[in-house]
């Protein structure tokens, strides 16, 4: 008994001293290459192409704060002329991101002022028009994917404009038409779906997730590519989870949104995947129901009540960045640079691509 004790202590300390030594040198290397908020503004202010965006960006996209709060009056409450324009910048941008195979759309929710989280995104698995080495099977479909950001606005005219031209340089921001507002992100989200859903491209699933969280994009792909057609809405299912009234916390519910103690069965936020044949009648659902803070409870709950089923997953669950991710196809990175850097560089193996 001595002996094992022994033997697995030996194991814990080699794996905590390798864990260690990768997170140091993701230090060093991220140190080395150091770069501030400041020099990526500058960066993109001084961009070749920024006389022309001045000139050309659309002038719909020109925030105010009455402007934007018309969008919260209503779900969707766009006018024709500014649905079209907000349509016809994400054909464009599927258009030039997405192969003719695309099944999958990657909605990465983000913040506005993260900009660094979106660019570590942008250097690691969210790339787009490169070819990621997916770990198909014999059988599997030869299918892809793409990219994408879904960014509201604040009322902060600078950091708009700013992110508006972060959208036309990258090329890979759907630019939500509502205020963000963390405790109406179900509506944020549903409102991307609504917009990817009036296109005519031909895509089977969305695949949400946050922007502090990395994916092993060669696994999930396949992944997807291997479900059911009964399986509609895909992630870690929480079984056990009650109601905070606590309304200092990030996550309560008052007793209006949500009177029940228990929250029922819901699908974790983190990462969740919506097959694209439900989703006009989420929208319609939605547009008639009471919205929660929680969106993830919110959005299954809605799944639920048009009758489906959802699909606990075993490789959607939100893993810890050090330990237990190997089954699991997200990773928590968390919103330190540092320890970003040292989850892309520890499971950089899953994310390889050629040009």
């Amino acid at each position: 008994m001595l002996k094992l004790i022994t033997i697995l202590c030996v194991y814990l300390f080699t794996i905590l001293t390798i864990q260690i030594i990768l997170f140091h040198r993701s230090m060093r290397n991220l140190v080395a290459s150091k770069v501030t908020y400041v020099d990526e503004v500058k960066a993109l202010y001084s961009h070749e192409k920024y006389d022309y965006f001045q000139n050309v960006y659309p002038s719909s996209f020109l925030y105010n704060v009455n402007y934007g709060k018309l969008y919260t009056t209503q779900p969707f409450a766009l006018s024709v002329e500014i649905l079209d324009l907000v349509l016809d910048q994400i054909l464009g941008l599927y258009n030039k991101n997405c192969k003719s195979n695309s099944k999958v759309v990657i909605m990465i929710i983000s913040h506005p002022r993260n900009f660094l989280l979106r660019q570590d995104i942008r250097r690691s698995y969210g790339k787009n028009r490169v070819n990621f080495n997916y770990e198909f099977a014999e059988n599997d479909p030869n299918i892809s994917h793409c990219t994408f950001f879904s960014i509201g606005y604040l009322d902060d005219t600078q950091l708009n404009e700013q992110v508006d031209l972060e959208t036309h340089i990258y090329e890979d921001i759907i630019r939500v038409p509502l205020l963000e507002d963390y405790r109406r992100t179900a509506h944020k989200i549903i409102l991307t779906y609504f917009l990817l859903n009036m296109l005519t491209n031909t895509f089977d699933f969305i695949l949400k997730t946050d922007d502090d969280i990395f994916l092993k994009i060669n696994q999930i792909i396949p992944y997807l590519s291997r479900l059911k057609q009964t399986d509609v809405f895909i992630g870690h299912k929480i079984y056990f989870a009650f109601a905070i009234r606590d309304k200092t916390n990030k996550w309560h519910l008052s007793y209006e949104e949500h009177p029940d103690r228990w929250l029922g069965v819901y699908l974790m936020g983190s990462c969740y995947v919506i097959r694209r044949s439900i989703i006009q009648n989420l929208v319609m659902l939605h547009n008639h129901s009471r919205m929660m803070g929680m969106e993830d409870v919110y959005i299954s709950n809605l799944v639920k009540k048009m009758g489906f089923q959802i699909t606990n997953s075993p490789h959607l669950y939100h893993c810890n960045r050090y330990f237990g991710c190997k089954n699991s196809y997200i990773i928590d990175m968390g919103l330190n640079p540092i320890t970003r850097q040292y989850v892309i560089n520890s499971y950089h193996d899953y994310i390889v691509y050629r040009m």
